[in-house]
């Protein structure tokens, strides 16, 4: 065509991954009673993108909450065979008014039959554990070239940290309320259970002292081994 008689080529979307982003459907289904609480997720992708469905299970009790969820989805676009989706399981359970809490997360790989992740965390009154599990190729010592990554790769513990901050104290008054002062300590131990050298330990405490108005000065130090 020309600019005074253009031709137009109307073109529309096609039915391929290409002309469509998105194509999901997401229902979910919930219920409480109180503390007690249930919801069931289902989220599916759409042809023609990668075809997948879900589904996650979530329960509240008091103190206590855990879900479920995993599911299956296409090898690929043009492949149809289906395959499983991990399986994620998470727990959690809160006492003392939230100020000691347990949690745990677990992955297991249902397609190929291994346990891929497992983390623990224990934390309440400054001070926190985590301690982690993963599939991962380990490591052993050479004399002349130092750690070597091994060829296979296993489900073992990788590493435990453990935390200390301490809590907001008291801050001390001194000349009618005109001075205060203020500390702080935070320590770490991290032990690498894959590589021990790795493994380190932190301290680190603070002082801070405030002129009320004018100034204030933040002593720190740290210290790694």
């Amino acid at each position: 065509g020309t600019a005074e008689n253009p031709e137009w080529e109307y073109k529309l979307p096609e039915w391929d991954e290409n002309s469509f982003n998105s194509h999901n459907l997401t229902t979910n289904f919930k219920s409480q009673q109180g503390k007690f609480s249930q919801q069931l997720s289902y989220t599916t992708v759409l042809p023609p993108l990668r075809e997948s469905h879900a589904g996650t299970i979530t329960l509240g009790f008091p103190y206590v909450s855990t879900s479920l969820s995993t599911g299956i989805q296409r090898k690929s676009i043009t492949d149809k065979e289906w395959v499983y989706q991990p399986l994620n399981q998470s727990f959690s359970l809160s006492l003392l008014s939230n100020k000691l809490v347990f949690s745990e997360s677990y992955r297991y790989n249902l397609e190929e039959k291994y346990n891929e992740n497992l983390s623990l965390r224990l934390s309440g009154y400054g001070f926190s554990a985590d301690f982690v599990m993963q599939y991962v190729a380990g490591y052993e010592y050479d004399d002349v070239l130092g750690w070597k990554l091994k060829q296979d790769k296993v489900f073992q513990a990788s590493h435990l940290d453990l935390r200390y901050n301490s809590p907001s104290s008291k801050k001390l008054y001194f000349w009618k309320n005109r001075i205060s002062l203020d500390s702080n300590l935070t320590t770490t131990v991290k032990l690498d259970f894959l590589r021990p050298t790795n493994s380190y330990f932190t301290f680190a405490p603070s002082i801070s002292l405030t002129i009320n108005e004018f100034l204030t000065l933040t002593f720190k130090a740290s210290s790694r081994n």
